[in-house]
């Protein structure tokens, strides 16, 4: 059975959820990355999700 990535992580930003449309802006995508790894929330595991808008569809 496959699932649907939106399916497996959700279709709204949390604080492990990022969306981002492009790739384009490196220093935006740092600083996702950064407060990803930071963890405040301790749930051990973040995703950036590029080429998503902040309804969580493709773009």
């Amino acid at each position: 059975m496959t699932k649907d990535l939106a399916e497996l992580l959700g279709t709204q930003e949390t604080v492990n959820l990022e969306f981002k449309q492009s790739g384009k802006d490196r220093d935006v995508l740092r600083k996702a990355i950064c407060a990803l790894a930071n963890d405040l929330a301790q749930k051990g595991v973040g995703h950036l999700l590029i080429g998503v808008d902040k309804h969580g569809a493709p773009c």
